[in-house]
């Protein structure tokens, strides 16, 4: 079995059993926190999967992750996951329920970049702007990067729209020289 459908099956029972208690949001937020954990963490994903570790550690280790909200629920579920031997998947799990979640919500994540850092207001209207436009409720991340000049990229699911004024600068360079 791989690494993607033992993620899904798990991320996909925890949802249903989060949902039907009415939980669903604290426990993407602590899957959430979690998977923020792994990625500023770097060693912790290979301290679940490291048998010098006893699994009392390593739970201890996930719990720690989460914090003060850790609900019942998920605390349950890295008991199970414990039992059955998968906690070196709980990376992934912890993604893939996110991924679920916000499908189940229509939520999509976007990403807008800017050569200086935009007001509230402005990335509060362009992300109700990309909302009304794709009929979903859009979680909008901003990032800046001087590189650009000016203008802004804007990053949805897959696609990436470039609007900045380096990105034209380099069209018009490719059309003068004929690269």
């Amino acid at each position: 079995m791989n690494t993607g459908k033992i993620s899904v099956r798990y991320s996909s029972a925890l949802y249903s059993i989060a949902k039907e208690r009415g939980e669903e949001e604290s426990v993407y937020e602590q899957m959430h926190a979690l998977s923020e954990a792994f990625f500023h963490t770097p060693g912790m994903s290979a301290a679940l999967s490291n048998p010098m570790y006893s699994d009392d550690d390593k739970l201890k280790l996930l719990r720690t992750a989460i914090g003060a909200g850790l609900t019942e629920t998920v605390d349950q579920f890295f008991l199970f996951v414990v039992k059955k031997e998968r906690l070196e998947f709980v990376p992934f799990m912890s993604m893939m329920y996110q991924e679920i979640y916000r499908k189940d919500k229509n939520i999509v994540l976007s990403k807008v970049i800017t050569a200086r850092k935009l007001k509230s207001e402005a990335l509060e209207a362009l992300r109700q702007k990309v909302s009304k436009s794709t009929g979903k409720q859009v979680v909008m991340y901003d990032e800046t990067n001087e590189d650009l000049i000016g203008g802004f990229v804007l990053e949805l699911n897959n696609l990436r729209y470039d609007a900045s004024v380096k990105a034209s600068l380099e069209k018009i360079e490719s059309k003068l020289t004929g690269k």
